[in-house]
């Protein structure tokens, strides 16, 4: 009697998990992006097994790493009230032999590095697709509490699932990175063209406007000395196109130290004061963009010196 009751518990539990698996997979079919999949993916293995947190790691081919991606914990957990983030994960040596032989072990493994005592016992479940790891899964079990052999089996069972949804997904957030990056690079360019451009652009208009409501009885001299000013923002005008389109090319990096040096002499020269530029140590190259910022910086406070 005893057996028939156990069989019986066993087929309830197969039949449970079998459920489960269908469910998550037309959950995967339905998630609309990156951020949607990956929330599905680290919440619902708590339908398996107790678990009071999760993160979902995932490969990053460029950089041969992982990266946490998306995390949970149990919002119910007054211990974890105070929690804001799992911290900066990485993977243990227990869960590295999966990279080599994935196939090979019994998953999920109890990872023995770097336990966090109000998180629980941390195991790791490699998501495995086409012989290769394309993420994992850390769960977080209260202290002492393992999966079952039937839990566990269902959850390598539903691993190959979100396997497969990550694998076919990464092609479209990649695209979604990259048009992201695109759109951030196009605001930068025009923040940078009103910060430049158009207030060099603004000044020729205003004085533009003065000179035609100007007496014509004004002296020659004074017309003359508001051409060249003229002149002078209408070359550093298009000196910043030049660099704006230049910025778009793969350029050589100018030097900096030349480059605030012409940006100061060019103000100088125009509001007539007297530069003396001094330089200490040795010259190292700049990434584009603090060389970008620094002579925004220097603009800006001969700008205020000009006015």
């Amino acid at each position: 009697m005893t057996w028939l009751v156990r069989t019986r518990e066993r087929q309830r539990r197969a039949d449970h998990h079998l459920s489960l698996h269908r469910e998550l997979l037309a959950l995967l079919g339905e998630a609309r992006d990156w951020e949607e999949l990956a929330s599905l993916v680290v919440r619902f293995p708590r339908r398996v097994v107790d678990l009071r947190a999760a993160g979902l790691l995932v490969r990053d081919q460029a950089s041969n790493g992982h990266h946490l991606e998306a995390q949970w914990w149990d919002p119910t957990d007054e211990s974890l009230a105070s929690l804001t983030s799992l911290g900066n994960q990485r993977i243990c040596s227990d869960c590295a032999t999966m990279e080599t032989a994935p196939s090979e072990r019994i998953f999920p493994v109890r990872c023995t590095e770097d336990d966090d005592p109000r998180l629980g016992d941390r195991y790791c479940l490699p998501l495995v697709y086409g012989g290769e790891t394309t993420g994992l899964l850390y769960l977080y079990m209260p202290e002492g509490v393992s999966p079952a052999q039937d839990e566990a089996g269902a959850l390598s069972a539903m691993a190959a699932s979100m396997a497969i949804a990550i694998h076919d997904t990464q092609p479209q957030r990649s695209a979604t990175i990259q048009a992201e990056a695109a759109d951030a690079e196009r605001r930068r360019i025009a923040r940078d063209l009103h910060d430049t451009l158009g207030q060099s652009l603004g000044y020729l208009n205003l004085k533009l406007d003065q000179l035609v409501h100007k007496d014509a009885s004004a002296e020659i001299g004074d017309i003359r000395d508001e051409l060249g000013q003229m002149c002078a923002v209408a070359g550093e005008a298009y000196r910043q196109v030049r660099t704006t389109l230049s910025e778009l090319q793969p350029p050589t990096p100018p030097d900096i130290e030349t480059a605030l040096q012409q940006e100061a002499q060019l103000v100088a020269g125009r509001a007539g004061f007297e530069l003396k530029m001094v330089s200490h140590g040795l010259p190292r190259p700049l990434p584009p963009h603090m060389r970008r910022h620094l002579l925004y910086l220097l603009g800006e406070a001969l700008a205020n010196v000009e006015r």
